[in-house]
């Protein structure tokens, strides 16, 4: 009685219809995780083991479908427990613990489930059953998700090597959390100690204020101290005259994760290790090998073909630049440019060539007028509207809560959850979304989704406005393009969502929304001066449009050599790895214009080291490059043409019936060419055409149903 009225008081399974099954934040506690997952699981298994035992001739409704629900109780309460944020930072340590042990938890379960026999014997049944060629693609495609996800569990293999597997599954698992915890820790645990203001010159007086502040909490007080996050390195590297700091910060950001207790370097030598070993006791040479069959591009050459296009246009654009930046440093004596010197001069030639500042944006980047403006974006491309509510309950004061309704119809279509404001607890990264309740079934009917948008911006004093820069709002409508991509799907099956598709389209309804907010017509729309109420001058509009392509050759480039280093790691022979240092030198020798000077990428790498993207970096540049594509028709017939937008919204409602490269092809008639990517950056070469590669045909959609709990995060602009 006791252990029943424990679980009947636990908030986790205080979800209903009437409150469309949004999670009772408000009441949750730590105390409540591993009850809960527990006893998730356990329902979740006697639930797997009546499919099983189910005496009715296999068929798509007892045995395929069912099976795509098995795991709903267990795989929504795993997802509330991951965004939990603790309250500060110490209850890190316990939150991450108990998260630990509810994934290796879960795991068990996906494991009994997934590598039952007797279950992947009656689905393959199910697929006999003559009932299977009438189904609907949608219906074939979840059984082929189902089958993949039985195979990829290790069904096939032998008892001993199933046990291996499993073995090694939570041994990544737990490498993968540990180094994502030395990422985190490193970048708000470590720091930069500066002993006088004088040091300082030319810092924004609010980093300075910052500054002052966080050396009084770790008791350094009198003087400044600065974190390893990425906002105040930029705005240090941007801004402080001093050399001898700047090389300071930079061999401290850039060394991140790499020395003292926080070291990844062996971890992600180990890590790979085990992934490569998983890969190969499932048939595949390697994790790239593995991870390219759930993706559009589908084998490695391709997509190292693409990112070899990419560096050949954006290199001799880079070289120019830097030469530029090289001839500013000589100006202050500097005969050398060193690696700490290119963000100051680059920021230095943007005031003198752009003629403005950045901070000069802010009063007209309003955050009610920008996320007003940003709704009415979404409605009139999309067809959906944004109301906000507060029937919900929240787990911090700053959260906002937004009903999502089709604008046509009124009908609900979803709701989203926006936490935007930087606190302690919140994970490094600037912004990222998460499905928490996919679209599709739950508990027996079609559930409208429920999004997670979580960001760091800087919140402003009570009583005062918070002004974003144009940053933010690139920021913004990129995460809110995430949430109406789930939204606006149209699946019944949560396997087949908007999130499950491959990573390299999953990226593209938000890099493509990014392309909106350089446009006049949406800029005059929400950007007003805070003050004035008048809207943003056409000059500043043409700077934030030349700052696009300014200094995007090195920035291209570098986000090149991140696609093409993750490549290389996840298909190296790791045995013959001597050293993280060894590899990275030798992988990036072509791409780095600067000697490294100790620099390291991997062991800081968080989008590869459990953030989902392992050989699958590159997609961010390649749904950049379709946005490009896409966008121009956008620019060419009307910013919300009205046939456009019904394409692109019949597009999102398809993505989990049909392959990726299908769909593209289907709204351009051919496949990706990148001349309007390298046009918006300024980097006009002949056009790699992936057209040859792709005759719109359809593929089968591979797709697994547990890749992990995935947070689509907004992508860094690496220095």
């Amino acid at each position: 009685m006791k252990k029943f009225r424990a679980l009947k008081d636990n908030p986790f399974f205080d979800l209903s219809a009437r409150t469309n099954f949004v999670p009772a934040w408000d009441r949750i506690k730590p105390q409540h995780i591993m009850p809960a997952i527990e006893e998730a699981c356990r329902r979740d298994l006697a639930r797997a083991q009546k499919i099983k035992n189910n005496p009715a001739k296999p068929n798509f409704k007892n045995t395929v479908e069912a099976l795509e629900t098995v795991c709903e109780t267990s795989a929504y309460i795993l997802g509330i427990i991951f965004n939990l944020i603790p309250e500060d930072r110490s209850h890190e340590e316990y939150y991450e613990t108990l998260q630990q042990q509810a994934a290796d938890r879960f795991a068990e379960m996906i494991n009994a489930i997934y590598g039952d026999e007797d279950l992947f014997a009656r689905l393959r049944q199910a697929r006999r059953n003559p009932e299977f060629s009438r189904l609907s693609k949608e219906k074939k495609g979840l059984y082929q998700s189902l089958y993949n996800t039985f195979i990829d569990y290790g069904v096939r293999l032998s008892k001993r090597n199933k046990a291996r597997l499993y073995a090694l599954e939570k041994s990544i698992q737990n490498l993968e959390l540990r180094a994502q915890k030395n990422i985190k820790r490193a970048t708000y645990e470590d720091y930069v100690v500066v002993e006088h203001r004088s040091r300082l010159k030319g810092l924004p007086r609010a980093a300075l204020d910052a500054a002052k502040t966080k050396a009084d909490e770790v008791g350094h007080v009198g003087k400044y101290v600065f974190t390893l996050n990425k906002d105040t390195y930029t705005t240090f590297m941007r801004s402080v005259q001093d050399r001898t700091e700047r090389k300071k910060m930079w061999r401290a950001y850039s060394t991140k994760a790499t020395y003292g207790q926080y070291d990844n370097r062996q971890i992600v030598i180990e890590l790979m290790k085990q992934q490569r070993e998983k890969a190969r006791l499932l048939g595949y040479l390697n994790l790239a090998e593995f991870n390219m069959t759930y993706q559009g591009t589908r084998s490695t050459e391709k997509a190292r073909e693409f990112l070899q296009d990419i560096k050949n246009a954006a290199l001799p654009t880079a070289r120019k630049e830097l030469e530029l930046v090289r001839e500013c440093a000589r100006h202050d004596a500097i005969r050398r440019l060193e690696p700490w010197d290119v963000v100051y001069y680059q920021e230095k030639l943007k005031k003198k060539a752009l003629g403005y500042d950045e901070e000069a944006l802010r009063p007209y980047f309003e955050i009610e007028n920008v996320l007003a403006g940003l709704f009415r974006h979404y409605e009139k491309l999309l067809g959906l509207h944004f109301e906000e509510t507060h029937e919900y309950p929240v787990h911090h004061k700053d959260v906002r809560t937004f009903n999502v309704t089709d604008a046509r119809t009124g009908k609900p279509k979803g709701i989203i959850f926006m936490d935007l404001y930087d606190r302690n607890g919140k994970a490094p990264g600037i912004a990222w979304n998460y499905p928490l309740l996919p679209q599709g079934l739950f508990r027996g009917r079609v559930r409208q989704p429920i999004e997670v948008i979580v960001a760091k911006l800087p919140k402003s004093p009570e009583g005062k406005p918070t002004l974003l820069s144009h940053y933010d709002v690139e920021t913004i409508i990129h995460e809110l393009g995430h949430a109406a991509h789930e939204i606006r799907g149209k699946t019944r099956y949560p396997s087949l969502s908007s999130m499950m598709m491959e990573d390299d389209f999953v990226e593209f309804p938000s890099q493509i929304n990014e392309n909106w907010v350089y446009e006049s017509e949406v800029l005059d729309d929400f950007a007003v001066h805070y003050k004035t109420g008048k809207c943003i001058p056409d000059s500043l509009k043409e700077k934030i449009r030349e700052r696009r392509k300014y200094m995007s050759g090195m920035e291209v480039l570098e986000k090149a050599s991140r696609g093409w280093l993750d490549m290389a790691w996840s298909r190296a022979d790791i045995g013959k790895v001597k050293s993280v240092e060894d590899f990275e030198a030798k992988t990036l020798r072509s791409f780095r214009l600067l000697p490294a000077r100790g620099a390291l990428v991997l062991p800081s790498f968080d989008y590869i080291h459990g953030g989902g993207y392992d050989a699958a970096f590159y997609s961010y540049q390649k749904t950049e490059a379709m946005g490009a594509d896409f966008f121009a028709l956008f620019k060419e017939r009307g910013l919300y043409n009205k046939a456009l937008c019904q394409a692109f919204e019949g597009a999102l409602r398809k993505a989990g019936t049909r392959s990726s490269p299908g769909i593209f092809h289907a709204l351009m008639g051919r496949g990706l060419r990148t001349d309007k990517f390298k046009e918006m950056h300024g980097l006009l070469q002949t056009p790699f055409n992936s057209a040859a590669n792709d005759n719109g045909e359809e593929e089968e959609v591979r797709r697994h149903k547990f890749p992990g709990h995935r947070i689509r995060q907004r992508q860094l602009t690496p220095l």
